[in-house]
């Protein structure tokens, strides 16, 4: 058994469960969760690409990966 909150560390695994708030949610070998999540690609062309990038990553908790 491994716990952690990354894919990567988890992906070695033969299963994986999913908890959310102390909830089995989900449970399935690591390349059927991995397609059920999917992903999107979002491509902006802004005027100011750095004031943008800051705000993106303030806002979403993400990282902005400039062009």
């Amino acid at each position: 058994m491994l716990t952690t909150h990354y894919m990567e560390e988890a992906e070695r695994c033969d299963r994986i469960g999913v908890l959310h708030q102390g909830r089995l949610v989900a449970i399935a070998p690591p390349i059927e969760l991995k397609a059920r999540v999917g992903g999107d690609v979002v491509t902006i062309y802004p005027h100011e690409p750095e004031e943008l990038q800051k705000k993106i990553a303030a806002r979403m908790h993400v990282t902005a990966k400039p062009r």
